[in-house]
Order: structure tokens, then sequence, then C-alpha cells
């Protein structure tokens, strides 16, 4: 409600007030539309508190009898509310999602941007994410900010995964991607702390130093950006844009690495990277500077961009490149893509383009929403039909995207004999690229089959420009197929088939019945081929798809009427073949229909075999979310069933939904033959195993099934049980925090994790939420490792925990134990970009793990190439001033440290045991400079089998060698580096086939921070 509006009284109705003011104390009236007065007593208890009543100023006050100062307002009803609120208001009508946004100590942020939406099923990706091409839309978008207590509502939220991004000033984004949302009314989502994060401002100036207004800035989705589970090149999170003057301030990044995306039409996408720590820091005076770039001129013909809607042009790299000159393009610009406008008269321009790439042009178009979309789709653009992608270099002028014409078919259907118009039938119209060739569909994007008169018109076609021959296909039943092959179609035409006649068929009438009860099957379809075709029936029969093969010139169909009973169209010389399907029945004996074909044919369907099977633990408790397997016995081959559908021993992927147990333990099997059955309840260790792979086979069991009989299997597991657990770090909750159990004696080689990028399908892997919490559920009670990682974390931390039948959750104390330090010379100066690596000293603690991160780039098309890479996250580099931090090193064990890089001589040092949350701090190392040498045999052929090795010594001031170094070249890569080589003189040798004396042999001499380069021939 808003706020009433109050009208102050002019002097002269002092008296009328008195009165009416004598009236509502005797009548205690109040409310809106009222008049009320605040009396003394509120009056004097507002002056102690130092307030003013709303309503109450200057001119408001007089003075009652007594001599006291009387403040008296009016409160008028509100006015009707306007369409826009209305609106608002029927918008929130539903169901409600809150939460609380806080800092420190619980102080409630103000103004924060809050952004959730339906989380990707397959890949976990912030919910603030600028729009990709090669990810699929996720339902709406919905946002909201933070009031003055912290406090966020969102409206009309699905249950389900979410993904939330909460972002503002002066603290670090908050991510969470996969955030479950049960099924509510009202239902609140908990507080979210944030913490405080880092700014980075400066300017952003063009080719003449001046400041480029209108840049958008985005936080990169990259490794740099402290993103360590997803890799998104070229694109990211909208966070600013620049002023007038190019200025620009991003208030709201994590402290660390920071990774910067800066894109604007008219230049060069540009990138900055960086380091800033502590938290609270700004960091200022960044410099930008934006490369003018190529660009590509032309215009699109054939449409006019006015009626069309707005048209945009876009530029992705093409897939091949002319020559090497693209290779030096990297980061975001190789993968970005640039869009220009198409304006009125059809001309356009894509700037901003890298010298020397090949770039693939496609027109594209808002996508106009489905009638069942949701509201609050983002826009998404499509490719225009009708016009080519051109792959032209950067520079080209005058390039011309042609739109390929419309054009119509049309005819006329009769019966041949009585002339009569055929008005149920189906017609297809083939050509190479027609665009829209195929079968005449209607609104509903199925085969239209009605046309009053007989009068067909194919639109939407699109030949080339010198011409498409098509094919013209015309089906009904009770006809034979007419199919007119070779007429011409041209752009902007209309071919005109005219008056097609369909030759009448033989019909075969067909009734299909249960076969034990004889009763009719309504909705069964009967589909024929002749019997040199039969095999074609194989992919129709029992699709279940309601799929009917319209455009297959040798199968026919027809559906059975609610007697089961219909006519199919057959082929009137040929001995055909009849088979019949149904939803839960099994696939049929055919029959054979012989010319004349006046037979009337009956088809007995017998039901498929159904099989219950329960999974309980041992306490007789139903085990929901256990995979059941089923196969059959002595059936050859290997074929199984995953809940009624056919899977073979090869099948890989995420398993049917289906062939889980429920709720209540239970799975169902349907449609199975008659014979013995084999079932087995399965612990799957990961989504992506096939069958028996990484998964333990608890039980299993058999029971023989009669044809069309059902069947009640249990089978008994270990009891099942959960755990449950808040991880803190340090005393704060560890947010994103991946935790992963295996059974204690399992192993290492038997974890069989496998994270996808946030997915958690495994359920052995979770990740923690914002409050640190993890639960895991439907595991075999007993004792379990629990390992413990983090993007921002160097080390594993490692507990043994106990899986039990009622979990209570724990407090896990991880603590952040950090070891820092600087690198420098012997001069003291500080080297930057040394890899400074952790690992426990023990060799029986070694082992570590490690995330995966998950990388989708754009093609040409705007297609998803993604990939899955392991990341070592137990390894950073020095900063620009020589400094590392590694933080969450394992505490309570002996830990090496190793500094190297190739222009260093590399350093161990030993350090540790640390307390949980000790900082190890000026644990430096003084490195001495070395230098690299490259050896190369060019003339090394690919195919030559021969060890090759090179042989390199130092020779010290006694010419005594020492620090002896040998690599391997092949063939492949004629070359190898030797790094962090002591400077001096160095003799270079190379031996064949592990021969005693040299083949060649050189010295050379290796300086400090330089490369030096020698070829041996071979």
């Amino acid at each position: 409600m808003r706020p009433s509006q109050r009208l102050l009284l002019p002097g002269l109705a002092l008296a009328l007030l008195a009165i009416l003011w004598i009236c509502s104390r005797t009548l205690g009236t109040s409310g809106a539309g009222e008049i009320s007065f605040h009396g003394d007593r509120e009056v004097l208890a507002a002056e102690e508190e130092g307030l003013q009543l709303p309503g109450a100023g200057p001119e408001d006050v007089d003075s009652d009898r007594d001599g006291r100062e009387l403040r008296r307002e009016i409160l008028v009803p509100d006015p009707p509310p306007t369409e826009e609120e209305l609106a608002a208001a029927e918008e929130n009508q539903g169901t409600r999602l809150f939460g609380t946004v806080t800092r420190a100590g619980g102080v409630p942020v103000e103004g924060a941007k809050i952004v959730l939406r339906r989380a990707q099923g397959w890949i976990a990706t912030p919910a603030d994410l600028e729009e990709m091409s090669a990810l699929p839309l996720t339902g709406p978008v919905h946002e909201a900010e933070t009031d003055a207590e912290g406090i966020f509502e969102l409206w009309n939220v699905e249950a389900g995964s979410a993904a939330l991004s909460i972002r503002a000033a002066g603290f670090s984004p908050l991510s969470r991607e996969s955030l479950p949302v049960p099924e509510h009314e009202s239902y609140d989502l908990g507080t979210f702390p944030l913490e405080l994060g880092i700014g980075v401002s400066g300017q952003v100036v063009g080719p003449r130093g001046r400041g480029v207004e209108g840049v958008e800035i985005l936080s990169a989705v990259s490794p740099d950006a402290g993103w360590l589970r997803l890799d998104l090149p070229g694109h990211g999170i909208p966070l600013a844009r620049s002023d007038s003057e190019g200025l620009f301030s991003v208030d709201s990044l994590a402290p660390g690495s920071w990774h910067l995306i800066f894109d604007h039409p008219a230049y060069r996408v540009a990138e900055l990277k960086g380091v800033t720590e502590p938290a609270g820091r700004t960091d200022p005076g960044k410099r930008v500077d934006l490369e003018a770039g190529l660009s590509i001129e032309g215009r699109v013909e054939g449409l006019d961009p006015v009626a069309e809607g707005p048209l945009r042009v876009t530029a992705r790299r093409d897939r091949e490149q002319p020559s090497g000159a693209a290779d030096d393009v990297e980061g975001a610009e190789k993968h970005r893509p640039r869009h220009g406008e198409v304006l009125a008269d059809g001309t356009f321009g894509v700037h901003g383009l890298a010298p020397g790439v090949r770039y693939k042009l496609r027109l594209a178009r808002p996508k106009k929403p489905s009638p069942d979309d949701p509201p609050g789709l983002p826009e998404r653009w499509k490719s225009v039909p009708g016009v080519d992608d051109v792959a032209v270099m950067a520079g080209a002028g005058q390039v011309v995207l042609t739109y390929r014409a419309e054009s119509t078919v049309t005819l006329s259907v009769v019966d041949a004999e009585t002339e009569r118009a055929v008005e149920n039938l189906v017609v297809s119209v083939t050509g190479r690229r027609l665009g829209s060739g195929g079968a005449l569909k209607g609104d509903d994007e199925k085969p239209r089959s009605s046309f009053p008169g007989g009068e067909v018109r194919f639109e939407g076609l699109r030949p080339a420009e010198k011409g498409t021959p098509v094919t013209v296909r015309v089906r009904a039943a009770g006809y034979e197929d007419f199919e007119k092959q070779g007429g011409m179609l041209w752009p902007r035409k209309t071919l005109e088939v005219g008056r097609v006649e369909l030759v009448a068929a033989a019909t075969v009438p067909v009734v299909v019945v249960d076969d034990e009860t004889g009763d009719p099957i309504a909705g069964a379809q009967v589909l024929v081929a002749r019997s040199v075709d039969s095999d074609a029936l194989d992919q129709w029969v029992g699709s279940r798809g309601g799929q009917r093969p319209f455009e297959n010139k040798k199968v026919r169909d027809a559906i059975c009427n609610d007697r089961g009973v219909t006519e199919v169209t057959v082929w009137s010389a040929s001995v055909c073949k009849v088979e019949a399907a149904a939803e839960g029945y099994l696939r049929g004996d055919p029959k054979q229909s012989i010319p004349p074909h006046q037979e009337k044919l009956e088809l007995r369907l017998q039901r498929g075999a159904r099989v219950e099977v329960t999974v309980i633990d041992g306490d007789g408790e139903p085990v929901a979310g256990m995979f059941v397997e089923h196969s059959v016995v002595g059936g050859g081959g290997g074929g199984g069933h995953m809940n009624g559908r056919l899977m073979s021993l090869g099948y890989f992927g995420e398993p049917e939904p289906g062939s889980k147990t429920n709720d209540n333990g239970v799975v169902t099997f349907d449609d199975l033959e008659a014979g013995r059955h084999r079932f087995r309840a399965v612990e799957r260790r990961d989504p992506w195993g096939g069958r028996g792979q990484s998964a333990g086979h608890e039980a299993e069991d058999e029971l023989y099934l009669e044809d069309g009989g059902t069947g009640e299997l249990e089978l008994q597991v270990a009891t099942r049980g959960g755990f449950r657990a808040r991880i803190l770090e340090s005393g704060s909750p560890l947010a994103g925090g991946l935790a992963r159990l295996s059974p204690v004696g399992d192993g290492e080689g038997r974890d069989n994790f496998f994270f996808f990028g946030g997915v958690q399908e495994n359920p052995l892997t979770r990740v923690s939420d914002h409050a640190g919490r993890v639960s895991f559920a439907h595991l075999k009670v007993g004792s379990y490792e629990l390992r413990i990682s983090h993007p921002e974390r160097r080390m594993t931390i490692t507990r043994e925990v106990e899986v039990v039948r009622e979990p209570i959750e724990q407090v896990l104390e991880i603590g952040s134990a950090v070891i820092a330090g600087r690198i420098h010379d012997p001069e003291g100066q500080p080297i930057s970009g040394v890899s400074i690596h952790v690992s426990a000293a023990s060799q029986r603690r070694s082992y570590d793990g490690g995330d995966y991160r998950v990388r989708i780039t754009e093609d040409a098309e705007g297609d998803a190439d993604w990939d899955v890479e392991q990341v070592k996250k137990w390894s950073i580099e020095s900063d620009e001033n020589g400094e590392y931090a590694l933080r969450g090193v394992l505490p309570g064990v002996e830990l090496s440290v190793q500094a190297s890089h190739r222009f260093v001589r590399g350093k161990s040092r030993q350090a540790g045991p640390l307390g949980t949350d000790e900082y190890l701090a000026d644990f430096d190392f003084l490195l001495e400079p070395a230098g690299v040498l490259r050896v190369k045999v060019p003339n090394l052929d690919r195919r030559d089998s021969r060890r090759v090795e090179v042989r390199v010594d130092r020779i010290g001031e006694d010419g005594k060698r020492r620090n002896r170094r040998t690599q391997r070249v092949r063939g492949w890569r004629p070359e190898v580096t030797l790094n962090s080589l002591q400077p001096g003189r160095w003799k270079v040798q190379l031996f064949v086939d592990r021969a005693k004396e040299a083949l060649r042999e050189v010295e050379v001499e290796v300086h400090p921070r330089q490369t030096a380069r020698v070829e041996l021939h071979l």
C-alpha cells in the first residue's frame, strides 16, 4: 500500500476542525478517508524523542485551550492504481521466494542486485551470465534488489534447481549454480553473507587517446578470474559501461586475480587482467587502449530490413583460416562474436575485427516467443532462413548476403476415376536446400492432412537463384502414391503443378485385438510394406513416438478406430507384409496380404509382461534413487531393458530417469517378453559409467515371466543412510567447496568421481552451498573418507566420517593454513611468474585429487564446442611484486614447497607441520638467475624410428663437465627446450640409438634470462 496522501488545511477552517476533533475524541474515529488528530500525549512523546509526526509542519501547529501545540492532518484515500501497478500486482500473485543479504556482523546490505534463473541441467553456469547461443535457454530471468533490511523477494519461481547471483557495490560477488528450491508457496532461501570485495577503475581510450563512451565491461568467466571449474572464453558477466569520458569503475570483484573484457562495437575486443588484494582495496588508474581494427562492409539483398524487423549480422571466426596469421589472435578476441546492425537501406558494417582472420557472417533476427514460452525469457537471436552464411576476410567490402526469396508450389488433387476432389492427403516437396521443404505442416508443426476442395498451396520454399529441381509427392489413403520429379522452382515464382489425378489402390481391412481377451485395441497403428522391403518396418513398429511414415516411400500406415478396425493401403501388385503396434503390447507376428488383397486380416497382440522391483535395505526400509538393471537370461547378445526400453551392454551416457527407484523404492519394467529375467540393484559411482562399470552390484535375483504376466521382486541391499555437514573455514562457511566421499578401504584408484562443472548427479559428490552445507543421502551405512577441496585452496582436506541411518548435521572446521612469502634474486629484485608448488613431503600423503574444468567455446555457427580438462590447483605464480600466498594448505603434515621458472634455478624448501589456522609468513625464496637452451634437429623426419637424444653438460672453470641433462627428440616435434640452466659454457651433443660417440657436438654460451638456440643436423 502506498503512503497516504495528506492534505494540510488552511487557517480559516480552524473552528470547524476543532468541532470535528471533539467529535473524533468522543467517537474514537480514525482511519483512511477520516479526519485524524494527534492528541497531547502523542505530541509530547514525539517531541521528547526528537521526532516529527507524519503530516506535521510549521503551518500545521496551533494551540488548544491549554496552550499546548496541536498538530492535525487529514488522511485521504489512495488514488486508483495505475495500469502498471495493476500489472505488477497481477504478476506478483503466486509463489514467493525470498532471502536476506548481509555483510560481516549480520548487517543488512541494501541495493544488492539479485539474479535468479533455472540452473542448467548439464553444466553449472552463473545466473547473470550474458546470453550465449551455445548454451540452451534456462527459462525466465528473475531480478530483484534488496531493501533497507537486506531482504529481496522473487515471485513465481518454479521449484527445482536454480542458479543465483548476488552483486553489491564494495562486496565480492556471490554465485550459486545449483541451489535447490522445493515446492513452495512462500520459501525462505536463507541468509547470504557477502565478503568485502575489491574494485578496479580507470579509463578506456581509443587510438587517438580520447576516452571511449559506452564500452561494455564484463567479468570474464575464465580461470584468470577465479573460475577454476568453468571456462567460457570470450564471454562473461556484464558489470558496467564507460561514461562520456571513457572512465569506468567496477566495484564488485572478489579479491585476488581478476579478468575483465572490454567490448565496443567499433573497436577490437580488449582485455585487462590483474591481481588485487587485500579485500577493501581499489585498484585505480588502469588504462585500456582500444584498437580500431578492420571492418567488413556489405549489404543484405532480397529483404526489407524495416518490414522484417531488426536484423543484425554476426561475425564469428571461421573454422578454416587461410594463413597462420590468425593464430596470433588469442584470448577473448578469438572467441567473442561481433555484431553489426542492418540499416534501413540494407547496408551493414561489422567493425573491430582482427586483421588476418577470416570470419563467417550470419544474418539473424530476434526469435519470436512461442505461446508455450514462459514470460520473461531473454531475447535470443536466430539465423534468418533463406540466407546462406558467407566467409570473408576482415577488411572485406561489398559483401552481399542474399536472401533466397520464397517461392510457392500449387496443385489440385482429384480422384482419377470420379474426378472428385481428394481432401484428405499429405503433400511433400523436396529439393536441394529448399529451406522449408518436406511435408507441408500446419500450425501445430504436424503434417497437414486436410485440404478443402483438394487445393494445395505449399509456401515458404527457397530455391537457388539459378533455380532448383524439385520432387512433389502426394499420399492419400486408398490411393497409390503420386510422385512428379524434375519440376523447376525459381525464386519469387510459383510452380503450378496443376491437376493431380490419384489412382485408386487396393486396401486391406484390418482389425487389431488383444490376444488374450479378444478385445479391440483402439488407436493401434497398422503398418505395411512390400515383402521385399519388410526390413523397413523395423524402425516403425513399436516406435511409440507417435510418428507416422508420411514421407517414407517403402512404408504406409493407418490408425485403428475405437473398434480396433482400419483399412490400410497396400501396393496392388505386390505381396505385402502387415504388422501392428500398440502401447503396452509386444511386437506381434506379421501377416501377409496377397493380391488381389481381398482377405480381411486379424492381428493379435500380446500384452508385455510387467515386473515391479522393490529395493529395501537391511532395516526393511525402501531405498530411493537406486539403479536397477535388467537383462534377459540366456537371451544372447546381452540385451537388456531400463524401464522397458531396450538397452545394449555397450550403453553409454546417463541412464533413463525411470531406471532409478522412486521414493517408495520401486521401479517398474514394462513390455517384457516371456522368459527368465535377471534384475540387479546397482550402486552407481558416477552417472557416466556403463552397465556394471564403476558400480557395485549389491543384490540380484531372477524370475520367469509368462506371456503378458506380471511379477514382483524384492531386492535387499545394505542399510542406507546419509551424511550432513556444515563446512567452516576459520569460522566462516566454505561456499562452493567440492566434497567427495569414498568408502574406507576402496583406495584412491576407486575414487571414480566425476565433477562435471557443478552437476551433482554423482551421489558421492556434492558442492557446498552459501552456508557451507553439504548433504549426502541413499548411501551404504559405514565409514567413508571425505575429501574437501576448493578452487581457492591449494590442498585437499581429508576427514574420516560415518554415514549413519539418521544423520545429524555436523560442523567441520577445516581452517585456513597459509604459507606466504616473496621471490627475489640475489640483488633483492622481485621475480614475477615463478611457479610455486606445494605437496605433502611424505609420498604416502602426496595424492591430492583434482577438480575438472569445463571449457565451452562457440564455433563459426554459434554452436557449442566443449571439452573437459583436469585442474591442478596446487600451483600458483608469484605476482608483479614477487609475492605469493598458498592458502588452504594441508595442516598437520610436513610440506614441500618448490619454486621454479624457466629463467631461474629452482629450489625446494620444507615447511610445517602447520596448525589449522597458522599463517606462515616470510617464507621467501632467493633464486639464482638461469637461462634457456633450445636445441633443434631440423632434418629429423616424422617417420624416423631411430632414438635421437640431446645431451647437455655444463663446462666448469676447471674444464670438467657437470649438471648433465638428457632429453629425447621426436620426429613430430624435432625441438627440445631445456629450462633453468646455470649461466656459462655448455657442451651440446647429439646421440643416435644410444651410441657411445656423439654424432654432433657444439659448445654454446647460456646467458641469464635469455634463450640460446642451437641446430644439430643428423
